[in-house]
């Protein structure tokens, strides 16, 4: 893999003031590192959370902040002729207490989000997609315990033959994720009172998918339905208002 020339939107997470992102940075002598960075928009200062060389079947996970909390996943990825199998370690950095924690309790988790004290994660069991979790923890309470909070029997089978859970992504105190819509619907759950929701389908314009993601401009504003158009093209959506 070379090294990366440009840092990705969706690498890049703000909250309150600072900026976490993910990089590809290479040395004087031609190692390329995986470099968690923090920008803080007050001071004007760049400081490193995490850097590890990049080593083959190895990626960082791009790190999600909220208050003074960066989390964040280092995976590895082991593949053959049948079987794709990641494992991943899932760390937490505390920005004022200069701390670093890993808060996973296996190599099962990647993708971690968090909102406040929530950390959500993506839970691979023995490498099966269809056995594919989102769990949920509270960094606030000691011991860590992490929550099953969307399985496959939370959906009606007879609605789709396969359940594929991706990308948790955190947008206005609401977790959305790829495999949240089927017929009847749409799922969300809510960090604010820990409950699911489900949301009828809008009438879809000519030529829409069903492919529906969440996202709002900051954790605290409105929140958006975004419907694509069916070859998924980024810049053929369309958009609507949802809660605010």
């Amino acid at each position: 893999m070379k090294a990366k020339a440009s840092v990705m939107w969706r690498d890049i997470f703000a909250h309150n003031g600072k900026v976490v992102y993910l990089n590809y940075e290479k040395d004087r002598k031609g190692i390329i590192y995986l470099v968690i960075k923090l920008f803080d928009m007050k001071t004007k200062k760049y400081s490193i959370i995490e850097k590890i060389p990049e080593k083959e079947n190895r990626l960082i996970y791009p790190p999600s902040i909220y208050g003074d909390n960066i989390v964040w996943c280092i995976s590895n990825i082991e593949e053959t002729h049948t079987m794709r199998i990641e494992s991943g370690e899932i760390y937490l950095y505390n920005i004022e207490k200069k701390k670093k924690t890993r808060i996973s309790p296996n190599n099962e988790l990647v993708i971690p989000r968090i909102y406040k004290n929530y950390v959500i994660a993506l839970r691979h069991i023995n490498g099966i997609s269809s056995q594919d979790q989102i769990v949920l923890c509270d960094i606030s309470k000691a011991p860590i315990r992490w929550k099953i909070i969307v399985y496959p029997e939370l959906y009606s089978m007879k609605n789709s033959n396969m359940i594929t859970f991706a990308d948790p992504y955190v947008s206005g105190g609401y977790l959305s994720w790829y495999g949240n819509y089927l017929k009847d619907g749409i799922y969300i759950f809510s960090l604010k009172d820990l409950k699911y929701y489900k949301i009828p389908y809008l009438k879809l314009q000519k030529g829409y998918s069903n492919y529906i993601m969440l996202y709002s401009e900051t954790p605290s504003t409105n929140l958006f339905i975004r419907s694509y158009f069916k070859d998924n093209t980024n810049g053929k959506y369309s958009e609507y208002l949802f809660l605010k």
